[in-house]
Formats: structure tokens, C-alpha cells, sequence
């Protein structure tokens, strides 16, 4: 038990720490924007939070290739959607993934060049849908980075309350006729764990009667980065 409880605090520890990096890259973006755009503020938060333009500001030069050809991972053969060569400062990225993937995959290998300093080795990546279970501890963490990044903290709860107007989502009765139109026991017979539910809840456009942009599409993302995202900040139950 005190092992486990260890590596909770480490990795919470750990998390709070890349959390803090995303938010000051978040904060110079920001004042890039303002200072180019008269102090103004976009009607669109997410617009300010280009993992490219970063990127650029750190001497990396952006480029998107027909392939990036394959790799293993956990004994499966993957295309590869990103690399970063820290010794050209190039980030390619492959054309053969929707815009969403590009665009996580832009911020993942931004969070290797924040979270991994002096790494001077070339560094593929294949998208977090194809990774599979097993992760190195280098790739949660710009894993970590991207999510915090991209869907910051405290706006997607602001989102996440505007279309569902609840502090999180349980799997009550009320809430599953909210969400789906059906009882609770229907609802956990064809969503059978908390990702599950997760995912649902990560593209939905309706809850409730009310209609709404589904919270992976206001954020630029993936359905999955999407819901890894309210999982991890405890609004959806099981």
C-alpha cells in the first residue's frame, strides 16, 4: 500500500510539474498574441495555443512530409506521425494523419523539447491512438505536456460546464437520459468502462435537449486525447 501511495505522489508530483511548463509556454503565447494584436483577445482561446509557433520561437523549423514511414511499438508495426531531430531543429510531421492527430502530435514533440532537455537524438513518434498500453516514462510525459497544452485546466472545465451545465458526469439514471436517451443499465451495457463513457462524453454535440460544438472539436483534438483529458481531471464518473 505505502508503494503504491509513493508512486501516486511521484507521478501526481511529476504531472504538476510538466502542468506548470505547459502553462508558462501557454502565458508567453499569450503575450505574443496580445502584443501583436493591439491587447485584443481572440473570441477562440484555443487559436493562441499553436504548438508550432512555440515551437518556432525555440528555433524549430516545421515541416510536413508525405510519410515518415513505420516503427514497432510493443511488437506491432505503427506509421509514424511526428520526429524531432534536436541537432537540425526540425519537427516533421506526416500528412497521412487528420489535422487533430498533426495537431497533438505538434504539441508532443514540443513537450519533448521542454520536458527532455539536452536529448540531442532523433525521436519518432506514432500517434497516442496507436501507442498502445505500454508507454516509456519520456512519452507520458510529453504525452502529459501536449494534453495540458492544448486543453488547459481550467477552460475546458469552463467548456465542459457551458454544454453540460454539471460539475462532472456520473452514470446516474437522470444522466443517462441526459446523455444518451436511455436508462443507466443500457448505458453501462454499451459502455463498458469509464474511457468508454469518456469518449461518449468527448464527442457528443447534445445532451439534455440542448445542442452544442463536441468538446473535441472546440479544443482541436482527437476524440481520444479529448477524453484522456476528462478523465484525468476526475469529470467523468463510472
Amino acid at each position: 500500500m505505502g508503494n503504491a501511495s509513493g508512486s501516486t505522489s511521484f507521478v501526481n508530483a511529476k504531472f504538476a510539474e510538466i502542468d506548470k511548463l505547459a502553462h508558462e509556454v501557454q502565458a508567453r503565447l499569450w503575450h505574443r498574441y496580445k502584443k501583436l494584436n493591439g491587447g485584443s483577445r481572440p473570441d477562440d482561446a484555443t487559436v493562441v495555443l499553436e504548438p508550432g509557433v512555440a515551437l518556432a520561437e525555440r528555433g524549430y523549423r516545421i515541416q510536413s512530409v508525405s510519410s515518415l514511414g513505420e516503427m514497432y511499438v510493443n511488437g506491432v508495426k505503427r506509421e509514424v506521425a511526428g520526429c524531432i531531430n534536436p541537432q537540425s531543429r526540425i519537427v516533421s510531421i506526416s500528412q497521412l494523419f487528420e489535422p487533430p492527430l498533426q495537431r497533438f502530435t505538434l504539441a508532443h514533440e514540443l513537450g519533448h523539447e521542454i520536458c527532455h532537455p539536452g536529448v540531442i537524438e532523433l525521436h519518432r513518434d506514432v500517434p497516442l491512438e496507436k501507442a498502445g498500453q505500454s508507454r516509456g516514462w519520456k512519452e507520458i510525459e510529453a504525452d502529459r505536456f501536449a494534453s495540458s497544452f492544448l486543453m488547459p485546466e481550467r477552460l475546458v472545465r469552463r467548456q465542459f460546464s457551458e454544454c453540460f451545465r454539471v460539475e462532472f458526469i456520473e452514470l446516474s439514471e437522470e444522466m443517462a437520459y441526459a446523455l444518451c436517451g436511455v436508462g443507466a443499465d443500457l448505458v453501462r451495457e454499451r459502455y463498458k468502462s469509464i474511457r468508454a463513457i469518456a469518449m461518449l462524453v468527448a464527442a457528443t454535440g447534445q445532451f439534455n435537449g440542448r445542442f452544442f460544438a463536441p468538446l473535441n472539436s472546440q479544443f482541436r483534438v482527437s476524440r481520444t486525447a479529448m477524453a484522456i483529458r476528462l478523465e484525468d481531471l476526475g469529470l467523468i464518473r463510472y
